[in-house]
């Protein structure tokens, strides 16, 4: 479950623009680590992080499954808020939302 929550929370990293100011954070939040393109980037980051903090019985497709599907539910849950979320960056920045 740990790794889960900790894969849920990765793409929000792109938050830490919101340091460079409220533009800053409209502008680059949601958009860096929100696009579907990168989660074959992400994955493998987060699973070479976790997998050692993980029982040697739990196999890695498994590990991996579980990193995906809270990457993508994230996305998902993104694009239910009325900000939305940029979901085939780097190729566009138009953002996807359901309000």
């Amino acid at each position: 479950m740990l790794v889960e929550a900790i894969a849920g929370v990765a793409p929000d990293l792109d938050a830490l623009c919101e340091a460079g100011g409220k533009l800053a954070a409209w502008r680059y939040h949601r958009v860096l680590l929100h696009g579907i393109p990168t989660l074959p980037f992400q994955t493998p980051v987060i699973y070479t992080l976790a997998r050692d903090s993980v029982p040697v019985a739990f196999a890695a497709t498994t590990l991996l499954m579980v990193i995906i599907a809270a990457l993508v539910t994230h996305l998902v849950l993104d694009t239910v808020t009325s900000f939305g979320t940029v979901l085939v960056f780097p190729f566009n920045r138009r953002r996807f939302s359901t309000h």
